[in-house]
This record gives structure tokens, sequence and C-alpha cells, in this order.
């Protein structure tokens, strides 16, 4: 809800009461509560989104605005299971600017990525990640995918075990998911946690030495998106390993808490 309030605040629209708003859509649940899957792996998508409703034509900020949920049963993300897909890294197109609307919940942040999808799609790809640049000239670093956070857990030379996720440094949008792996991580406390700007450079030196154990992606509809690899235009691919010394992959047993 916090998120949504900012989102408008960030494109001038008009304010409103998050309790308030909280109790109506959970009036509309015990209204509509029928529609509520009870079978394993469904669940009850809510999406509130807002638009300006002021009758003025003209550049400047709306004094009305209607907000809206869209509320709809929905299966399994993964219908036969946690398959890692590859994801195309995009080393040339930026998803969000720093002091841009990145950590925003806003519509601008998403269809310009959809004309992406045909280029990652033709090398096998299900999404794209963003890269963006610390500086004019510098080294690309991870930014997000198109519609989710992305983590990464590595290995060092020590034994230790790092899960890394981009910082909210303005351009990552945040997410209740994104949250919650973190707080999970860190109560676990069986790996180090860091949110840390990480390079392609550090990547593909972690792939090639077979120290990139797992890639995976999170958001509120997939929960979590194991991903194989990522690649890049060239045809190379940056693999995880996939495999963990501890036990268990880290990802599995994030989506069964979740």
């Amino acid at each position: 809800m916090r998120r949504f309030h900012t989102s408008m605040q960030r494109l001038a629209l008009p304010s409103f009461d998050q309790d308030e708003l909280l109790e109506c859509i959970k009036k509309l649940l015990l209204v509509d509560k029928s529609w509520i899957p009870k079978a394993e792996g469904f669940s009850m998508y809510l999406r509130p989104f807002a638009f300006g409703t002021s009758a003025a034509l003209g550049v400047a900020p709306p004094s009305d605005a209607e907000i809206s949920i869209i509320m709809s049963p929905v299966g399994p993300y993964f219908p036969e299971g946690l398959v890692p897909v590859n994801v195309l890294l995009d080393e040339v197109n930026v998803r969000a600017f720093p002091q841009g609307t990145g950590q925003y919940k806003i519509g601008g942040n998403y269809a310009p990525t959809l004309a992406h999808l045909p280029v990652a799609m033709e090398h096998g790809c299900k999404q794209s990640l963003y890269t963006i640049e610390d500086g004019p000239g510098s080294e690309k670093y991870v930014a997000e995918c198109g519609a989710m956070n992305v983590f990464f857990l590595l290995e060092h030379g020590n034994g230790e075990q790092e899960l890394v996720t981009p910082p909210l440094d303005g351009t990552i949008l945040p997410g209740v998911t994104r949250d919650s792996v973190l707080s999970l991580c860190r109560e676990w406390n069986e790996v180090k946690v860091s949110e840390r700007m990480i390079s392609v450079r550090e990547l593909k030196d972690h792939a090639s030495k077979g120290t990139l154990l797992e890639i995976f992606g999170c958001g509120t509809a997939c929960a979590i998106m194991p991903i194989k690899a990522l690649v890049r235009t060239s045809g190379e691919k940056l693999q995880a390993r996939l495999s963990n010394t501890n036990g268990s992959l880290l990802y599995e047993r994030l989506f069964k808490t979740l």
C-alpha cells in the first residue's frame, strides 16, 4: 500500500487514505470470497491502479483521480514445477536511470520493455535483465528484469556463500517479495546477504569458475523464477551451476516457504 501511495505521489495524483483503501479491499474480498481458489498453488491476484479523471485537457497535476482494483483468480505460475529459464542480458538498453521513476510502480516502467521481448525470444529467453553504467564509460552493472527483481548466489574462495541483489538506489523497484527473500535469508543466517552493485564482469568471473551457484528472479506473480543462464547477444552464456554443497537449492526452499 505504501508503494502504491508513493507511486501516486510521484505522478502528482491526489492522495488517499491508505488504511481506508486497505479496509475497502478486505470488504471486496468478503463480497467475492466464493471466487477465492482453495486448491494448492492457486491464489487471488489483487492489483490496485489509479488514473487521473479531471475534466480538463492540459499538462497539469489532476485534481481528481479514480482508484480501481483488478481482482482475478490465478493458477500456478509454474504448472509443471520450477523449471529454470534463460534470460537475455541486455547490455544496450536501460530500464531506469538514477533520479528517474524506476523505484515507482507505474506503467511507464513496463511498457517500454515490451519492445525488447521479441529480441529476448530470438535468443531463446523469456525476459531481459537490464544493465546500467556506473558513470560514463564505466563497466556494466546489473539492474533488474523487466518485471522482477534478481538475485545471485555466489561462492567465494573461502567457501563463504553470498546472496547478492542490487540495492534500492532509485532505479530498482522495491517489493514485498524482494523484502521477504532478504528477510528469510537473514533469518536463516546460512549465507551472507548483500544489497550491492554487481557487475557483468564479476558475474562472468564467477560463471567461468563455477561459483555462480544460483540465479533467480522474484515478483508478485511468479514469487520465485529460477534462471539457468544469462545469455549475451554474442551467444555467450553465463551459466548458473544450479547445485549447492549445502544441500537443497536456495530458490526451491524460498519458493516453498513463500
